[in-house]
């Protein structure tokens, strides 16, 4: 009985590599961790027990900074921008410029030390770029950035939000370097993925709970975790530790079509860890009830199917072939009411104070600025530029980034920058295409139309700087790219 009782620990205990073990305990601590001082703490114990388990500092580090990115703590610096008085008059809330230091910017700037002085101090050239990817577009783009800080009408919100875009790019290129081993390739995504089950389980326990169900991790950042409809106002649409469930479900549906490859196919990760995170994270993203991730997520399946999963073996468990049809049958009879609300109440979307209406008018506003601001506004400036020349009852009163990546990009960057980054998507666009209709690996698959997922959910929503989806869109982008050449 105590053999067979070790025995499946142990099994337990492979599910997923020792240091993604690690990365559950450090998730669990930091649920509850109220202070910055603790969770420095706990960042340091971090680093120190996945050191120990890995013994290669520089793989250590890279590992321990997704993590600690991904939880985004951060200490903020706030303070409020000067708006016009019929802004005030309306009784609106006062808009913030918020500054912020990452506690993930240590690691990330160690990480970059340790590389650096690895490649001309020891003369190590094992790490190197993939030159198939774009990387002159995207140093272009961070030059075009600086010519609109210069020129910006707020410079040092510019100037610091183009460090944040910097520090994306440098993801993609660490991302690159550093997983193009098979091994770190999936201890880097096994952390990744640990952290959306987590997501997907908080938005399942909050939607069971009615709200958020306590933790410090929910109020550090949202106040409130989670939002009601606003079309269906006693509909609680939970989102995790984000206040905006679309943010949640956008995060979710970019890990749907690797769980669901590899739930099926034996290989790189543990099949039964990849079914628990498919089918809970395909019930968080219904109860997030977001309506663009909904058909954003079924496509990115279909896409899925037909790129990958037609084309392998497929293996189901046996528990699968037995009794899977009971869980969905419950699953639809269960959540059936709460999709026919939210779809009933899309006509209201269109309305004159539906939420089509402002993101067509953040597109509007983003052309005019594309006209008549050649340089750009600079990055991240459109939010409070817009309060100097419309009425915020133009906008619905929503004085946020433009809700389209495309609309985003040009009003920071003029025209000259949108379209670099145009060229920039449409080259990532002709390569994940020739990836998927090649015998390429099926993780290099799974990770690119999770990638495009991103592209199709920015079209609608404001993710381009938005921490933490803007950082794992470019890992996992990096990630595929560096695993492009191997079987």
């Amino acid at each position: 009985m105590s053999h067979r009782l070790t025995s499946l620990l142990l099994s337990f205990f492979k599910i997923v590599e020792p240091e993604s073990w690690v990365f559950v305990i450090f998730i669990i601590l930091s649920m509850n961790v109220g202070t910055l001082k603790l969770y420095l703490l706990l960042i340091i114990l971090l680093v120190g027990a996945v050191y120990l388990i890995n013994q290669q500092l520089i793989n250590s580090i890279w590992l321990s900074f997704i993590g600690v990115y991904l939880l985004r703590q951060s200490k903020l610096f706030v303070r409020p921008h000067v708006v016009p008085e019929s802004f005030m008059e309306l009784g609106l809330r006062q808009p913030e410029t918020v500054f912020f230091i990452a506690f993930a910017d240590a690691l990330l700037i160690l990480l970059i030390f340790l590389l650096v002085r690895r490649r001309f101090r020891i003369k190590d050239k094992s790490f190197k770029l993939i030159s198939s990817f774009p990387h002159i577009l995207l140093l272009a783009m961070l030059l075009i950035g600086a010519i609109a800080s210069w020129f910006s009408p707020l410079p040092e919100v510019s100037w610091f939000w183009l460090l944040q875009l910097g520090k994306l790019f440098t993801m993609a290129f660490l991302a690159m370097v550093l997983t193009q081993d098979r091994v770190m390739a999936k201890k880097t995504l096994e952390v990744i993925f640990i952290y959306g089950l987590f997501l997907a389980s908080l938005v399942v326990l909050q939607k069971m709970n009615g709200g958020p169900i306590g933790l410090a991790i929910e109020e550090r950042y949202t106040q409130y975790a989670g939002r009601f409809a606003d079309e269906s106002p006693g509909l609680y649409r939970p989102g995790g530790i984000f206040w905006d469930a679309n943010l949640a479900s956008s995060i979710l549906i970019m890990f749907l079509p690797s769980w669901l490859i590899f739930s099926l196919k034996k290989g790189w990760f543990n099949q039964g860890f990849m079914m628990a995170c498919f089918f809970i994270g395909s019930l968080a993203l219904i109860l997030t009830a977001s309506r663009a991730a909904w058909v954003i997520g079924a496509l990115l399946i279909m896409m899925s199917y037909q790129f990958v999963i037609k084309k392998i073996k497929v293996t189901f468990p046996t528990w699968i072939k037995k009794y899977g049809w009971i869980a969905a049958l419950l699953s639809i009879v269960l959540l059936m009411p709460m999709v026919l609300t939210r779809l009933v109440s899309l006509g209201q979307v269109l309305q004159k104070d539906g939420g089509a209406v402002y993101r067509l008018r953040h597109l509007q506003m983003a052309i005019y600025f594309l006209i008549t601001r050649p340089f750009g506004l600079g990055i991240n400036v459109f939010q409070y530029e817009i309060l100097n020349h419309w009425s915020p009852k133009f906008y619905l009163y929503d004085s946020t980034p433009a809700h389209n990546l495309f609309a985003q990009v040009g009003a920071a960057f003029g025209v000259s920058g949108l379209l670099v980054f145009i060229k920039f998507v449409f080259t990532l666009l002709k390569q994940g295409h020739q990836w998927l209709m090649s015998k390429q690996n099926i993780l290099t698959k799974g990770l690119i139309i999770g990638c495009f997922g991103y592209l199709l959910a920015s079209q609608f929503y404001p993710w381009w700087l938005t921490i933490p989806i803007s950082g794992i869109v470019w890992v996992l982008l990096g990630t595929a790219y560096a695993q492009s050449k191997k079987n």
